[in-house]
């Protein structure tokens, strides 16, 4: 499974409550006032950036992966040689971890976009490794499914009037059970209970991206919002959602596929 951090680290600056002043003046029909009109295009051009990025990671991750599930070649390199994919996971975790704890790392102009690249690159090997284990069949359905829950949660997370961003405390411990009920599932190797981590961690990573979308959307129904030069640690979040979704539909259709 990709990485995805269990909660976010209290050295990350990001997260600031929502300006209060600015809901009440919308909320009174002061929507003209020139600091909410330059509050709101700011927000605007952070989340274009934030999903630009996201965009991009997503094409380099599927450049890739590609061959390594397409190419009989370098798939067999891959499969027989262990230390790429130990390098990738290990690359991918401290990149991931420099870009989190580190404010000159994710600032700083285009050092932050070389490690981001970087790091979706590690990623990229890591999932085109595990996704060659499947049938193309099922990638492919994972793949078209991913992308449509990934379009519909987005516009839900963006329409909806319910603020989700409190919900980090919850998330995070029901990241937490299912990385310890996997690792009961991986000494069990139990059938039912693989399934039921597969299907689980869906509806988890699922629920991650209204969470994530709404921390980077911010608006007056968020109590909580990324800050406008939290640009990257956006990006990455979202982005290891979308990953981590994929990966645990696509086991949950090669588990059903199984079965039937």
């Amino acid at each position: 499974m990709a990485a995805k951090t269990a909660g976010y680290p209290s050295a990350y600056p990001q997260y600031a409550a929502v300006d209060f002043v600015d809901v009440e003046k919308q909320a009174t029909g002061l929507e003209d006032d020139p600091a909410n009109i330059a509050h709101a295009q700011m927000r605007l051009g952070f989340i274009r950036k934030v999903f630009g990025l996201l965009s991009a990671q997503l094409v380099l991750t599927a450049v890739v992966a590609a061959p390594i599930v397409m190419h009989s070649g370098v798939k067999a390199y891959v499969m027989t040689s262990p230390w790429v994919t130990m390098l990738a996971m290990v690359g991918s975790l401290v990149l991931l971890l420099t870009l989190s704890f580190s404010e000159s790392a994710r600032h700083t102009h285009p050092t932050n976009l070389l490690l981001l690249a970087a790091f979706t690159a590690a990623e990229g090997v890591l999932v085109g490794a595990i996704t060659s284990q499947y049938q193309m069949q099922a990638i492919l359905l994972a793949v078209a499914m991913t992308a449509a829950i990934t379009v519909g949660l987005t516009a839900y997370a963006l329409s909806t009037k319910r603020d989700f961003t409190m919900q980090g405390g919850m998330l995070c411990t029901l990241l937490c059970t299912l990385l310890l009920v996997g690792l009961f599932g991986v000494a069990t190797r139990s059938p039912a209970l693989q399934l039921l981590l597969a299907g689980g961690g869906a509806a988890l990573f699922g629920c991650y991206i209204v969470y994530d979308v709404q921390m980077i959307a911010g608006g007056k129904h968020n109590a909580m919002q990324l800050s406008a030069d939290e640009y990257v640690v956006g990006a990455i979040q979202v982005y290891l959602d979308v990953v981590n979704l994929f990966l645990h539909l696509l086991r949950f259709i090669s588990e059903m596929q199984r079965d039937s």
